[in-house]
C-alpha cells in the first residue's frame, strides 16, 4: 500500500509517518490515531513515555528497564509489550516497544525490529513524497 509523507509545519522537509493506534489488552485502553516515523535508522519501536500513560500503562512500574542509544546519545527507556493498530492496512500486531522521552511533538519511531521487519516490502520514494508498505 502507498502512503505519502507528511510535511512538518514550518520546515521545508516531509517525514514517512505510519498513523497507528496503541492497545493496552489487560488495560483495555486505546490511544487516539498518531503519527509514528517509519524509521530505518532505529534498530527497535521507540515511544513517547506519555503514550504509555494514555494506555493506562506506568512505563516506570513494571516495565525491564533497558538503555537505548542513539546519535543525540543513550537513555534509560522501559521495554514493554503493546498492540499496535495499523488502520489503514487493517492490521493490529504486538511489538515490544522502548518507551522514554523523546523530543517535543515527536510521538514515536517504528524501527526494524517488531515492525519493519513484519513487512515483505518497504520501500521509500523521497522524490514523490511517498512510501510503500506491503505485508
Amino acid at each position: 500500500m502507498n502512503f505519502e509523507y507528511t510535511r512538518i509545519p514550518g520546515l521545508n522537509v516531509w517525514r514517512p509517518y505510519v498513523y497507528v493506534r496503541l492497545h493496552n489488552r489487560p488495560a483495555d485502553r486505546v490511544s487516539n490515531l498518531v503519527p509514528m516515523v517509519l524509521d530505518t535508522g532505529s534498530d527497535h519501536c521507540l515511544f513517547n513515555a506519555e503514550l504509555a500513560h494514555t494506555v493506562g500503562m506506568n512505563p516506570l512500574d513494571g516495565g525491564r528497564v533497558v538503555g537505548t542509544q542513539g546519535v543525540g546519545g543513550s537513555a534509560p527507556t522501559a521495554l514493554w509489550p503493546v498492540d499496535l493498530e495499523l488502520p489503514e492496512l487493517d492490521e493490529t500486531f504486538q511489538v515490544r516497544a522502548q518507551f522514554g522521552q523523546l523530543p517535543p511533538g515527536v510521538n514515536g519511531l517504528l524501527g526494524n525490529h517488531g515492525f519493519i521487519d513484519r513487512f515483505t516490502r518497504v520501500a521509500f520514494h523521497p522524490k514523490a513524497h511517498q512510501f510503500e508498505l506491503e505485508l
